[in-house]
């Protein structure tokens, strides 16, 4: 009887056991990865704030061009990303033309001696600096103090920088002939073991740059910055390509050789105090800041300048003294202006962007 008893409780276990659902194993579960667009990285030309294709950091190259009237016209000034203009002694104006990537520094003529804040103003934009000559009072002391890297071709008397531009011997004072060899540039810059890119301590571009268009509410069609009673450089607006036109002294300031007018994006004027050194016929001038204005796309508005050293580039600030942006393109920029002119036209203290 005990058998039988355990024989069918052990059947009724088995039966339960048969019977039993079996319990479904979850499986893993697995979540298909997320694929983001990786952005591609955006690189700019440090002088023009507009985008290139490549990450380099090409070394800037800063030249003084002559710009008396019997000099002209220049060649190579076309090309340059920036034209700085500043007065000289008699109330005449030399250029200071800078190029982004000294591999394609153009030939430039006619190349002119220093004047010290020339190189002050070229080691704010990180450049090799080139003249023809230097005032011994103050600008040679400068070159030595401050530490730019430069080549003055009146003391170098190297032929793979300088040379005398054979035609323009034909015509042309002997002062107004030397030109700089552009297409010797890498070779130039290996000899004399110049860093060929931009200090580390200079960010992407030298100001800062918008990247949609600017316009201020009061209009700028003419503008013209008076150095003297005889040098000017005065700007009309071209609608149509959205530049501006220089003139110099009442005529279209063109390249000899390429025999454009010259054009900027932007027209930047930059007002501070100008003066005779100690009774000299040198011209110093105030380069740690003051007002100025900003013309581009056909509007203008005022603004405040600073530069905190002889190291350092020029910033530029609203009249609230907020950095503002600028526009992406070629420009110019006039340094001690004595006067500025917009016919018509009243600039603005504020301006909508």
């Amino acid at each position: 009887m005990k058998k039988l008893m355990i024989l069918f409780l052990v059947a009724v276990m088995l039966l339960l056991t048969a019977c039993k659902k079996e319990e479904p194993v979850a499986e893993p579960t697995t979540t298909a990865p997320t694929t983001t667009a990786k952005a591609e990285p955006v690189y700019y030309n440090f002088l023009t704030g507009e985008k290139k294709q490549d990450n380099s950091r090409p070394r800037p190259v800063a030249v003084t061009v002559n710009n008396i009237v019997a000099a002209l016209p220049q060649y190579g000034v076309s090309e340059a990303d920036i034209i700085m203009e500043f007065p000289a002694e008699g109330g005449i104006t030399r250029m200071l033309a800078l190029y982004s990537d000294y591999r394609s520094v153009p030939s430039v003529c006619s190349i002119r001696s220093c004047r010290y804040y020339f190189p002050i103003f070229a080691k704010g934009f990180g450049a090799v600096y080139f003249c023809y000559g230097s005032n011994e009072t103050l600008g040679t002391p400068t070159l030595q103090r401050i530490g730019i890297d430069y080549i003055d071709g009146n003391k170098a008397g190297d032929t793979l920088v300088f040379e005398r531009d054979r035609e323009r011997l034909q015509s042309y004072s002997l002062e107004h002939t030397a030109y700089l060899k552009g297409e010797n540039m890498d070779k130039i810059f290996d000899k004399y073991k110049f860093s060929k890119e931009i200090p580390s301590d200079f960010g992407d571009t030298v100001f800062d740059f918008s990247q949609k268009t600017l316009k201020f509410k009061n209009e700028c069609e003419d503008i013209t910055a008076g150095f003297s009673n005889y040098y000017e450089s005065r700007f009309t607006y071209d609608a149509k390509a959205k530049t501006y036109l220089k003139q110099h002294n009442g005529e279209k300031h063109t390249d000899g050789k390429s025999g454009k007018q010259l054009a900027f994006d932007n027209v930047i004027i930059l007002q501070t105090e100008v003066k005779n050194y100690q009774g000299t016929v040198l011209v110093e001038i105030d380069w740690k800041g003051g007002t100025g204005y900003y013309a581009t796309k056909g509007t203008v508005r005022q603004i405040l300048w600073e530069k905190e050293s002889e190291d350092a580039p020029v910033k530029l600030y609203d009249l609230d003294k907020k950095p503002i942006k600028i526009n992406t393109g070629k420009s110019y920029i006039g340094v001690g202006a004595s006067e500025v002119t917009i016919p018509e036209k009243e600039a603005s203290t504020s301006a909508a962007q």
